[in-house]
């Protein structure tokens, strides 16, 4: 799972991300796909993961936000993570980017704070 450190390097590179209130938006099946399959590829293909609760905004410059909780666990069950992640489709290059996954204290807060400032959850 990614890091606060890697957290902090995404919100920083390029200048950094704008938290603005997003107006709501819904995915089309393929974006809703693509979503999926970036938080996916954050675990070892052998371990089961879910999404639930995913909320969706698009930002002024049309960018689509969309923030949810994941269930995750390895085949044998042993181990387990649940958390908060943000992702950020790009409609024009069709590019999505998981911005921040977080499955602990402050990291969570983060991100969290993060998807309400964009007026998700």
């Amino acid at each position: 799972m990614p890091k606060m450190s890697d957290v902090v390097e995404v919100m920083t590179r390029d200048g950094g991300e704008t938290f603005e209130k997003t107006t709501p938006a819904r995915l089309s099946s393929t974006e809703d796909r693509s979503v999926r399959q970036a938080v996916r590829a954050l675990f070892p293909a052998s371990w089961e993961v879910g999404l639930r609760g995913l909320d969706t905004g698009r930002t002024k410059d049309g960018k689509l936000v969309t923030c949810g909780l994941y269930n995750a666990a390895s085949a044998n069950g042993r181990k387990k993570r649940s958390g908060i992640f943000r992702v950020v489709t790009d409609p024009v290059s069709a590019r999505t980017e998981v911005r921040e996954a977080a499955d602990s204290g402050s990291d969570k807060l983060v991100a969290f704070s993060n998807c309400q400032a964009l007026g998700l959850f």
